[in-house]
């Protein structure tokens, strides 16, 4: 078990390299870190008998780049998606004997269950996928957008490299749905290439859901944990809103 005191990507590639791990995880991101660092260019993978993402909803075409990578790297593994909470895992603290608040809830049917606040689904077989946070749902018009079906869209194109989509308060729709892009090293961040993606969009995406906006960002912000903080898109926007509205009065 190797330790990282100091997270950096460039750090865990460093580490993997050196001690030729069997297993990693990792959130998303993470992943689409490494695909960028030249450190990882000419990395022998063969070592790894595990690869794992959790923590975040891992897109499919990031699968799919990282499994390629791994393929190009000589390891015979490919990314394993896994679902877990903090909670049952271990215990890092406890509540009070005498009163709770906690994510069990007993409901109607006598049965106890555990309130994630995560949305999933299972198929047929029994195979469990998580989706994404139940919170984190855009409502423009009436209608639910998810974000993350918009930005496997997105992050299909051949242009873009990580996307983010996120709901801007409206007075008419309530909210309306922005997208930021992340683009390729060498894709120029101009008026041409953002036609060239809302073209994609209008042919992928419905009416409703549709971005009013694209705007380029060289990185998109990250939790400590790596994973792309959303929330603070939303905060800085809530904030470009509250200053064009004390101007304008």
């Amino acid at each position: 078990c190797i330790l990282v005191p100091r997270f950096t990507a460039e750090s865990y590639a460093k580490l993997l390299i050196k001690y030729r791990c069997n297993l990693i995880a990792g959130v998303p991101t993470l992943y689409e870190a490494l695909l960028r660092l030249p450190k990882m260019k000419d990395a022998d993978l063969s070592c790894l008998k595990g690869v794992y993402s959790g923590g975040d909803s891992l897109s499919v075409e990031l699968k799919k780049r990282f499994d390629k990578f791994l393929y190009d790297h000589h390891a015979v593994v490919q990314v394993r998606e896994g679902y877990g909470t903090t909670a049952c895992v271990t215990a890092s603290c406890l509540t009070p004997s005498h009163m709770a608040k906690e994510t069990l809830q007993t409901h109607a049917d006598g049965l106890t269950w555990v309130h994630t606040g995560d949305l999933g689904f299972m198929d047929a077989d029994g195979f469990v996928y998580f989706k994404q946070r139940i919170k984190r749902m855009i409502v423009t018009s009436g209608y639910n957008v998810y974000p993350s079906q918009l930005e496997n869209v997105f992050d299909a194109h051949e242009l873009v490299q990580m996307s983010c989509v996120i709901g801007v308060p409206d007075p008419l729709k309530m909210q309306k749905v922005k997208a930021f892009i992340m683009l390729k090293p060498g894709v120029p961040a101009d008026q041409n290439t953002k036609d060239t993606l809302m073209a994609y969009a209008k042919k992928n995406i419905a009416k409703y859901a549709l971005p009013y906006d694209i705007e380029f960002r060289s990185e998109l912000p990250k939790t400590l944990v790596g994973k792309v903080a959303y929330r603070v898109l939303e905060e800085e926007e809530l904030a470009r809103q509250q200053a064009q509205a004390a101007v304008n009065a």
